[in-house]
């Protein structure tokens, strides 16, 4: 294997694993994703295939719930609590506030009207983290709505420890030092997600806000 193919099959492995992307997708984002690589496109489609079959093999021994899944109760219920969560939000912690607009936009649409506290969730850099053997952590960034500078802080500081609270009584291995400085981490976490095409509950644009 050649190491354009190691670095391709790192990327297939890692959208297919996330459990976010149907087949075709993956094969969308996987080739925008290895421009500049030197490939054919049969193997990269044969791989893709062959990967994202085994994984649907994989997903049928595991114990639920997942920790993805349990991450997701407590994103469900920041959301239902006015803290809006989001699961794989973009490519960086910026990329957090064009969704949370969008999706109140959304929201405003369809007749509801949302009192927003703030907003959390982790981006794919942070799956990519997760995916990988030797880390095995996902960081969640968290911000206020509040405009005051001071009661920003004070309201971000509070999210913080909801969302610090909810993953503990999950029995997850928590770590935060409290500040706004951190992101609230999750150590040893098994990422074992399988992308289901009738559950649209995971997307980014997540409605748990009126559950």
């Amino acid at each position: 294997m050649t190491e354009d193919q190691k670095n391709i099959t790192e990327v297939i492995n890692n959208y297919v694993k996330s459990g976010f992307y149907s087949l075709d997708d993956t094969i969308e984002e996987v080739f925008e994703t290895i421009e500049g690589y030197t490939y054919t496109d049969d193997w990269v489609e044969k791989t893709i295939k062959a990967t994202y079959k085994a994984h649907i093999l994989e997903s049928k021994s595991w114990t639920h719930p997942t920790d993805p899944e349990k991450l997701k109760e407590v994103f469900d219920q920041l959301s239902r609590e006015g803290i809006m969560a989001l699961h794989n939000f973009g490519w960086e912690n910026s990329d957090i506030f064009p969704v949370v607009n969008a999706t109140l936009d959304d929201l405003k649409e369809n007749g509801y009207e949302v009192n927003l506290i703030g907003c959390c969730g982790y981006h794919w850099q942070d799956v990519e983290i997760v995916l990988n053997p030797q880390w095995k952590s996902i960081s969640i960034v968290f911000y206020s709505n509040e405009e005051d500078e001071i009661k920003e802080k004070i309201e971000q500081l509070k999210i913080g420890n909801r969302i610090f609270e909810l993953l503990k009584e999950q029995n997850f291995d928590v770590e935060w030092d409290g500040t706004l400085e951190k992101k609230v981490s999750i150590n040893n976490f098994e990422w074992l997600k399988c992308y289901k095409e009738e559950d649209d509950s995971w997307d980014e644009y997540t409605n748990a806000l009126w559950d």
